[in-house]
């Protein structure tokens, strides 16, 4: 096996991984907000998911440096590319923020009832935000990696991945009858 190959494959594991965590995560987020109650169980999923994610991350990083290395005029000739890594720093930031301030804050409300836990109440909006956030930007990496190249700009493409996630969070608004609860509770 070449080093070409083998960069691939890790690539292609470490998505799998990052990706594959961050929906588990994203799940058990949306089960919590359903049920209104989050059990230590469910942070330790939640931690397990996002160690998981930064695994994933990790390998990718790694693998993709090996990739880039291999050709980088090509690779920095490419909006494809260039949307891609824009994708992936959203896909870290959002993780920073998702296991740096918001499980925290979920470990703090642990078998309390989340729509009276003050903290959750004032997080709600970003808390949609983040899930989504999350959700798309996996799926959008994993559509960028399969696609061979793009017919946009790095521009057009950035516009798009932005009005998917606002579509994203409108529906996330609209579909989850329990956040609606909950933030119409704290009006």
């Amino acid at each position: 096996m070449d080093f070409g190959t083998f960069f691939v494959i890790a690539h292609l594991i470490g998505f799998a991984l990052g990706a594959g965590g961050a929906f588990v995560t994203d799940a058990i987020f949306f089960t919590s907000i359903r049920d209104r109650v989050i059990s230590a169980t469910e942070i330790r999923f939640i931690e397990l998911g996002g160690s998981i994610v930064w695994v994933g991350i990790f390998i990718s990083i790694l693998s993709g440096l090996g990739l880039f290395m291999a050709d980088p005029g090509t690779f920095l000739a490419s909006s494809k590319f260039q949307l891609k890594m824009t994708v992936f720093l959203v896909i870290v930031l959002n993780g920073l923020v998702i296991h740096r301030i918001h499980a925290p804050m979920f470990g703090r409300a642990v078998g309390r009832q989340l729509h009276t836990h003050p903290e959750f109440k004032r997080r709600i909006p970003i808390l949609l935000l983040s899930g989504v956030v999350s959700t798309v930007s996996w799926l959008t990496a994993l559509t960028l990696g399969t696609l061979r190249s793009i017919n946009y700009t790095y521009t057009e493409g950035l516009a798009i991945y932005a009005l998917v996630i606002m579509a994203g969070v409108i529906g996330a608004f609209l579909v989850h009858p329990t956040a609606f609860r909950i933030l119409w509770k704290l009006k």
